[in-house]
């Protein structure tokens, strides 16, 4: 498509003048995306066909999108379309500088500061990850990417489909590696787990798993005395997410067992196992809803971890009182019987007062699990 072919000779005729200074490309891609306007000139529609029916570019990118398109390759950057079906969350840093912008649909967009504790190694440490900012994103809207730890984010994809545009460098060995960052602290190289190193006993597991419990149980054991930190941590994570879902005791058990020959694990890895498993809850919830409103506000609390900026996207979104817009999504979520109990007159009256600061009425009106769902309106 001609656009993409004049953004990316802008962005090349600009970074060339600036002798394709790394520190620059941010800047220059996000003016080049401002300029050309890409949402204004191109459907999803129109991308989908195009993609079905031109040979296209080989794409190195198998992890972002659910269809990534390269449109555009120089030297040293290049531009890429990225059709997002659904929403995704992975808070990471980049191993490249660009930008991005939305050509379709709107996403949320969160920044985060990692503070590390204690890197083990390069691609794996503990720390606190904690909330800078969090906005909604709609068609048009650019931001820059900037390389390095000092630039940490997540964009949760709004609608079906979501269609983002990138113009990015080539990968910045000075920032690798990439790295993925999890509740309330632990950062790792997501690329780790496809090498052999970690694929191979993490297979091993998984085939375990489906034939027999106590052989599982038993190589978990061994993986978490023997092995790493960083693959100690990926077998109890995804033990808790998958055959251990139903075990929380047997989950606990083997948290303790990591944290005693990893301590450094020990501030985080319960509090993050927790947190991985109210994302999946929450995600499954906002799956199985059709109403628009119910499924921002599952996504509002899956990703904004508090609340005023939650309150401040429900702002943006109805132009009213965003507690009473919030207490109006909970009450149709209730009736669709997507929270964990129902929600009636008292306890909607208990969130309320959560929400506005009166903190009268009894907490426990609320469930455990329906206090979990919604941690982010209820703690201040």
């Amino acid at each position: 498509m001609e656009v993409f072919r004049d953004l990316g000779l802008l962005v090349e005729s600009n970074w060339r003048r600036q002798n394709y200074r790394e520190s620059t490309l941010a800047k220059i891609a996000h003016d080049a995306l401002a300029a050309t306007a890409v949402h204004e000139r191109v459907t999803w529609k129109e991308l989908l066909q195009w993609c079905v029916r031109t040979p296209l570019l080989d794409t190195d990118n198998h992890t972002f999108g659910d269809v990534p398109i390269r449109m555009y390759e120089g030297p040293r950057f290049f531009v890429e379309v990225l059709v997002w079906n659904d929403g995704q969350l992975a808070i990471h840093d980049h191993a490249f500088a660009g930008a991005f912008t939305v050509l379709s649909g709107t996403s949320l967009h969160i920044t985060y500061k990692f503070q590390p504790s204690e890197m083990l190694n390069e691609g794996f440490g503990v720390g606190e990850l904690s909330l800078s900012g969090a906005e909604r994103l709609h068609a048009g809207d650019v931001r820059t990417i900037e390389s390095g730890r000092d630039f940490v984010h997540a964009v949760y994809h709004m609608d079906t489909p979501t269609v983002s545009l990138v113009v990015r460098s080539k990968i910045d060995t000075r920032s690798l590696p990439q790295l993925a960052y999890l509740n309330p602290g632990i950062a790792f190289d997501r690329s780790a787990v496809s090498r052999d190193a970690f694929d191979k006993p993490l297979a091993a597991l998984r085939v375990a798993a489906g034939i027999d419990r106590e052989l599982f149980l038993s190589l978990a054991r061994d993986a978490i005395i023997e092995r790493d930190a960083h693959l100690a941590f990926e077998v109890v994570s995804r033990a808790a997410r998958g055959p251990l879902l139903d075990a929380p005791d047997t989950v606990a058990e083997l948290c303790e067992l990591c944290c005693a020959n990893h301590p450094a694990l020990a501030p985080v890895l319960a509090r993050s196992v927790a947190s991985q498993l109210r994302n999946l809850d929450l995600v499954n919830r906002r799956n199985k809803s059709k109403t628009l409103d119910v499924r921002l506000l599952f996504a509002l609390l899956l990703n904004v971890p508090r609340r005023q900026e939650l309150l401040a996207l429900a702002a943006q979104q109805t132009g009213e009182d965003p507690v009473e817009a919030v207490i109006s999504w909970l009450r149709v979520a209730s009736a669709s019987r997507l929270m964990p109990m129902e929600l009636g007159t008292r306890q909607l009256a208990f969130v309320r007062d959560r929400m506005t600061a009166r903190i009268e009425t009894d907490p426990e009106i609320l469930d455990v699990h329906s206090r979990r769902v919604l941690e982010p309106l209820l703690v201040a």
